[in-house]
């Protein structure tokens, strides 16, 4: 409880940090922080975080995976995965469980608040987050697909399973197929499976195809 994991590669560094690995650990109420490391990995183990602000940040950047965690109990603040900071791109997120247990104040899944490059999300459950399943801000060539989302708007409050925003410029060139939905009918302010946000910007070319949702007349938007 008491410390995570930070591997750290300061900005006015120029050593090489890259072809780390971090397998199968348990961390309880704490997180793990990649910052500029590149072709790496994070892989397997359970990562409880919902109490810091974050579960694992990938900060800065590129060519890194987040695969096969048993569970991964989302920061309350920023999210399960936070992605963030200059030049990111390339990120895998893969076969993991992002666990929104109940009886846990939790947050979103994936969060990004910025425009990245080429990230992939396939495979994982998004269960029970309090907040949206995925929320990300401008992404350019995203790849989201064959991942099971099941009653993310826990904390009823139009939270939504894909949020996709355009803030800075027009989202473009990501791919949602193959996602299965289950909306918790029983809130009062249900989100939608899938919602575009015009915030400044419109998303423009985005593909959308072959989503499952269910249980709710709150399907997708626009």
């Amino acid at each position: 409880n008491v410390g995570g994991i930070w591997l750290d590669k300061p900005p006015g560094s120029t050593a090489s940090a890259f072809m780390n690995r971090i397998q199968s650990c348990w961390i309880q109420n704490n997180s793990i922080y990649l910052r500029n490391i590149t072709d790496s990995a994070i892989n397997g183990g359970y990562v409880w975080g919902h109490t810091r602000q974050f579960g694992i940040r990938l900060e800065g950047g590129g060519a890194n995976a987040v695969e096969f965690l048993v569970g991964l109990i989302c920061s309350q603040y920023n999210g399960g995965i936070w992605i963030d900071g200059t030049g990111v791109n390339q990120i895998r997120i893969h076969g993991n469980e992002f666990d929104g247990n109940p009886l846990l104040d939790t947050g979103t899944g994936v969060y990004c608040p910025q425009s990245v490059f080429a990230v992939s999300i396939t495979g994982n459950t998004f269960w029970g987050c309090d907040k949206h399943g995925i929320d990300v801000t401008d992404p350019v060539g995203w790849t989201i697909a064959g991942n099971a989302f099941w009653k993310n708007n826990a904390a009823a409050n139009f939270y939504d399973d894909i949020r996709i925003t355009g803030v800075a410029f027009q989202p473009n060139g990501n791919t949602v197929t193959g996602n299965s939905h289950t909306i918790d009918d029983s809130r009062t302010n249900k989100g939608y499976a899938i919602r575009e946000v015009n915030g400044g910007f419109v998303p423009f070319g985005n593909v959308y195809s072959s989503n499952g949702i269910l249980g709710s007349t709150s399907y997708a938007s626009p």
